[in-house]
């Protein structure tokens, strides 16, 4: 015990791993009082302070935007000579695993369906109809594109710089070392932590249990095993031994490997199921899908229903907002560290422009697919979906397709595996923001949190099922409103990076001539 408070810094790590447990104890106890209030919060929160969330989303995305097309999207991080950790295919697969893969599994087909079924008031379309697919296709594409893939890209923009260029521990906080110094090893930058690390822990929680949940489901479907939250909780207790023991390996090591077969798992599906479904529609469907998407896209980004016509803003882009915003600072501080030896301009490539072209791809096929079958063949995988829940989403989608019982057990080995992918890229980023200025990682610091994470999903789930996990989701996207401030500091400590990155670089990266044109304006006292 004294070593690991020897690798910790406790004013970092005590609060937020208290406050965690106050949380959890309450959502247990007094469930029902619990979610009212926070319901209540949440609801005044969406109502009120929406449009700011909404803002901050798309401050994000003109980061990326100015990371991607300025000049200083070349800026190599770790500097001139730095070397990347990985090939480009590894990078690309545990980026994109560790961040998001979880979230497709879960969503990839009942998301769309559920817009399908259940339409939003302002498209004007009715259920199961023609014009409610094409409608669905839009407000998916948007809920996994460019916009909301810019939140986590963003997040590790702001942080990869400072991180590796200017040689400041791995945080969050980091970031905003041009704005208050040194103060961010000091209550601010404790303060600043402790918010973010509460965010993703409610946050992981959540995420984690509908994961659990989708595999539960898919252990029915495959072997008959009844899907209840006690399986649930079962299964989080054993992933919580696979997934801490990738993360204690190093990142090139094990979760490199965890990361590359899980992408080639989802590939494999993929083909599977646009190779057996509806084929010609299907690629009709994305080209079509993508021309709408990209003629409304102004639209979607800015229309956030000010007249509140059916709520489903609140429900969906609204809820949405929040709930990646308290997750994305860690998020990205994992992302920017993967990104060694790489240009900015790349991690662009990575982590925005990529993971929304595939997961459009993916939306289009497995939504695509359902919405095709219940239009034409009445196979009535919408309503399954509703009356099965949506974590049986995409078990459903695999019964109306050859070889059912082989392709369900592949779905259900994937979405364990980006079960282990996601939480091993947490535990990580949790022991490096919360132990010492270093730049060591204390593996018992990285067992504490996925250990803990472990053990607070399976409790909510055996003490309150679906509810306490909702209710720890609605504190997660409450944290969402004091992270998106803290993202603007993030965001203006960016900006000042740039503007100074001759004076910030602690690693000679501006010493190689290829980067002269960069920071001319600075030596000549003529930048920003």
């Amino acid at each position: 015990m004294k070593k690991f408070f020897n690798e910790i810094d406790p004013g970092i790590f005590l609060p937020p791993a208290i406050i965690v447990v106050i949380i959890t104890v309450l959502a247990i106890a007094i469930p029902v009082q619990f979610s009212a209030a926070m319901g209540a919060a949440l609801t005044w929160i969406l109502d009120e302070l929406g449009w700011f969330m909404g803002l901050v989303v798309l401050m994000m995305f003109f980061i990326c935007c100015f990371a991607m097309f300025s000049k200083y999207g070349r800026i190599k991080l770790g500097g001139a000579s730095s070397k990347p950790l990985m090939s480009t295919g590894s990078w690309i697969a545990l980026s994109f695993t560790s961040a998001m893969a979880i979230g497709i599994s879960f969503w990839g087909t009942a998301e769309p369906m559920m817009h399908f079924a259940t339409p939003a008031a302002m498209d004007g379309v009715e259920a199961y109809s023609i014009g409610a697919a094409q409608a669905s296709m839009n407000w998916t594409f948007h809920h996994w594109g460019p916009v909301f893939f810019a939140m986590y890209c963003g997040a590790g923009v702001m942080v990869a710089f400072a991180t590796q260029n200017m040689k400041l521990p791995y945080r969050c906080s980091s970031a905003i070392y041009p704005l208050i110094g040194d103060k961010i090893y000091g209550m601010p930058g404790k303060i600043f932590e402790a918010i973010i690390t509460i965010s993703i822990v409610c946050s992981i929680a959540s995420s984690l249990g509908m994961g659990a949940l989708q595999i539960s489901a898919g252990l029915d479907y495959a072997f008959g095993i009844p899907n209840s939250v006690t399986v649930a909780a079962v299964v989080i207790l054993v992933m919580a031994v696979l997934y801490v023991g990738v993360s204690l390996t190093p990142i090139s090591g094990g979760m490199k490997k965890v990361g590359n077969f899980n992408m080639l798992l989802y590939i494999f599906l993929l083909v599977f199921v646009l190779v057996f479904g509806p084929t010609r529609f299907l690629i009709e469907s994305f080209v079509a899908s993508v021309g709408s998407y990209l003629q409304n896209l102004p639209t979607l980004a800015t229309n956030w229903d000010a007249f509140d016509q059916d709520g489903f803003m609140k429900t969906w882009t609204a809820f949405f907002w929040p709930w990646w915003l308290c997750a994305c600072p860690p998020t990205g501080l994992f992302l920017a560290k993967l990104s060694q030896g790489r240009t900015l301009r790349q991690f662009v490539m990575v982590n925005l422009v990529f993971p929304a072209l595939f997961c459009w791809i993916w939306m289009t096929v497995f939504g695509g697919t359902g919405m095709y079958f219940d239009i034409f063949e009445n196979a009535g995988i919408g309503a399954a979906i509703i009356a099965n829940g949506k974590d049986a989403a995409t078990y459903e989608l695999m019964k109306a397709l050859p070889a059912a019982s082989f392709t369900i057990i592949v779905t259900l080995v994937c979405a364990a595996i980006s079960f282990n992918t996601k939480a091993s890229a947490v535990s990580v980023t949790l022991a490096a923001s919360t132990g010492k200025n270093d730049g060591s990682v204390s593996k018992l610091s990285i067992a504490f949190w996925g250990i803990s994470m472990a053990l607070i999903t399976a409790v909510l789930l055996l003490a309150g099922g679906k509810a306490s996990l909702a209710n720890t989701q609605t504190v997660s996207v409450l944290l969402g409103l004091p992270v998106s401030i803290l993202l603007v500091l993030m965001g203006i400590g960016f900006f000042k990076q740039m503007f100074h990155c001759k004076k910030y670089d602690k690693v000679g990266t501006f010493d190689d001539p290829r980067y002269e044109n960069i920071v001319t304006d600075q030596l000549t006292g003529k930048g920003v």
